[in-house]
């Protein structure tokens, strides 16, 4: 006897920054489409995001977003039942533009509105990796929850405990910049074109070779020393950067310093979230650890944690690229699986994870 029930979806908005994204996620876990426009392009001229600009180019690409995967759903054989969207953090422009269109969606075909927090989006991006094939959502939280998260983003950086509800725990975070504002911001010291974060992992790419890596290992950087003793701190390498650079402005082209930058970047990173295992691990004993956020994208850093990882014998997670940054699938999948009381409301949108 089959199975006549229909398929189920969550239609999904995500405009908490420079994307605006509209996905619709099975319960399954099968993105049936995503729509996505990027707004680098936009904001590369300004060296950085502009928050009215992006509250604008999200309002003139959502109708069209909207039309499209209203078009897809015509199509699909399954139900809608509720529809999602960031609530916070993120620029709050871009947040009202993107969730007051989803709850009027939601209104307008009465079915449920779950607010997700930003940062649990990215939690949820590990759900939608393909070697679970065949688990829907849920069962992909119970067997990968719970875990260690390392979450590195433009705006954040923490160490967190994490259960199969999304409910969490942070143990560590950085005591001033993130990992990816860090990224970002030595990048424009070195004069590279804004995301800096890709333009800083595509230069340092360019070191081949035992003598490029000697030379590159040549520039080594102060790690500043993080306030506590299992948190992180990049102000300091920032700081050191830009000393570098007005003392040798020849190297802001050089794919050597930037494999140096790069590599300090990493090593911080690396070091604060094995302080904080060294610390928590009596009181949390998971033996999967899960990398998210934008800066999960850096392969060179990817490379780094499997070392450990298998150095550790622990089992090392992390989304496929194209989840790694912001996008509307990750909202979807984070709404499917999250605890109910974890939905945000308009006037929460601003609470920490």
């Amino acid at each position: 006897m089959t199975d006549s029930s229909p398929t189920q979806g969550i239609l999904a908005f995500e405009s908490s920054c420079d994307e605006t994204a509209i996905a619709l996620v099975e319960s399954s876990g099968r993105v049936v489409f995503q729509h996505l426009s990027s707004q680098i392009e936009i904001h590369r001229r300004y060296g950085g995001v502009v928050p009215e600009v992006a509250s604008r180019a999200h309002f003139s690409v959502l109708d069209e977003l909207l039309t499209k995967s209203l078009l897809e759903l015509e199509s699909w054989k399954g139900q809608v039942v509720g529809v999602a969207a960031t609530k916070g953090p993120g620029l709050i422009g871009p947040l009202i533009v993107g969730s007051a269109c989803a709850e009027g969606l939601a209104l307008a075909r009465g079915v449920s509105f779950t607010g997700v927090h930003h940062l649990r989006g990215h939690l949820a991006s590990v759900l939608l990796d393909e070697s679970l094939e065949g688990l829907t959502l849920r069962e992909r939280a119970e067997k990968l929850f719970p875990a260690w998260v390392v979450l590195a983003s433009g705006g954040h950086t923490q160490v967190m405990a994490v259960e199969k509800d999304l409910s969490c725990r942070i143990l560590a975070e950085t005591a001033d910049d993130a990992a990816g504002e860090c990224f970002d911001k030595s990048a424009k010291l070195m004069g590279l074109p804004y995301p800096g974060g890709p333009e800083i992992e595509r230069l340092a790419a360019r070191v081949i070779g035992d003598e490029d890596l000697d030379r590159a290992r040549s520039f080594s950087l102060e790690l500043p020393r993080p306030r506590s003793e299992e948190g992180f701190s990049f102000s300091g390498l920032k700081t050191a950067i830009r000393l570098k650079l007005e003392k040798h402005p020849e190297r802001r082209s050089d794919p050597a310093f930037a494999w140096a930058v790069q590599d300090a970047i990493c090593e911080s990173l690396v070091g604060g979230m094995k302080r904080a295992h060294k610390k928590h691990a009596a009181s949390f004993g998971s033996r999967t650890w899960l990398f998210c956020g934008g800066v999960a994208a850096n392969r060179a850093l990817r490379a780094r944690l499997e070392t450990w990882a298998t150095r550790e014998k622990v089992a090392l997670r992390v989304p496929p690229l194209k989840y790694c940054t912001d996008n509307a699938a990750m909202i979807a999948a984070a709404a499917w699986v999250q605890a109910p009381e974890l939905a945000l409301s308009s006037c929460e949108a601003r609470i920490p994870i």
